[in-house]
This record gives structure tokens, sequence and C-alpha cells, in this order.
């Protein structure tokens, strides 16, 4: 994504999310195991209804992908530093999509692990100051 998503534009697409998520049954999810990100996000988006903006929650999460926040763990760990000594630009980019797609798995299983809409609100917040912070740094 080349352009920067608004402010207003990102509250749109988190509060499609909450409405998405309300009603969600996660036991759906607990005995699955997932090929990748888009079956993932494609299994998510059979069971709710598409947001109000008519878009897939699939679609909505590519749109916020910028500001989603990174959460290190053991496995993005070893991604992060496969790629810091990788010599090969095709294994670099192979290494980046995947510490990508791992932020994504890790947003949505913190948002399905959200007990209250407190919580997710907070983490909401975190992808409204990200957006804040390259806000600033593309304007100056």
């Amino acid at each position: 994504m080349n352009e920067m998503l608004s402010s207003a534009a990102l509250n749109i697409y988190l509060s499609e999310i909450k409405t998405m998520f309300q009603d969600y049954d996660y036991n759906r999810l607990k005995k699955m195991i997932f090929m990748n990100i888009d079956s993932f996000l494609g299994f998510i988006d059979m069971g709710i209804e598409r947001g109000p903006s008519g878009k897939t929650f699939k679609e909505v999460i590519e749109m916020i992908e910028p500001f989603i926040p990174l959460v290190i763990n053991d496995e993005s760990l070893d991604t992060y530093l496969l790629a810091a000594i990788s010599q090969d630009e095709n294994e670099l980019i192979r290494l980046q999509n995947q510490f990508v797609q791992n932020a994504k798995i890790r947003f949505v299983k913190n948002l399905m692990g959200a007990q209250s809409e407190d919580d997710m609100e907070e983490i909401f917040e975190v992808c409204r100051t990200i957006r804040e912070y390259k806000a600033k740094s593309v304007s100056v």
C-alpha cells in the first residue's frame, strides 16, 4: 500500500473489525490448522458477515496491514534474525513476507483473545499510534 490511510479511514476499518467479531464463534478455530494466512482469513470470512463497507475481514486486514503491531515472539525473532543475516535477496523478501504474515496472525489471535471491548480498544489504539507515527515520518 503506497497511500497513507487517513486516521478516519483507519477508525472505520477498526470499527468494522469490532462489528465483525462481535458474535464470532472462536470455538470454530480451536482445532483447525491452516496452511497459510489466506486460508486462515478465508475461513474467518466464511463465518462472519461483510463489514458495513462491503469488505471482507481479509480485505479489511489488508487495508490496515501497515498499522498492525509487530509482536516479537520466538518464531518471529527467528525469522527476523534469519532476515538480518541473509545475503540472498529472494530469501530476504520471503522472510519479510513471512514476518508480515506472522504479524497478521498474531493480530487476529490477539483480537480473539480480547476479553472485553476495552481490551480490543487497547489493541486498536496501538494501530492508531503506529499510523500517527508513520504519518509524522512521511510528512517530515
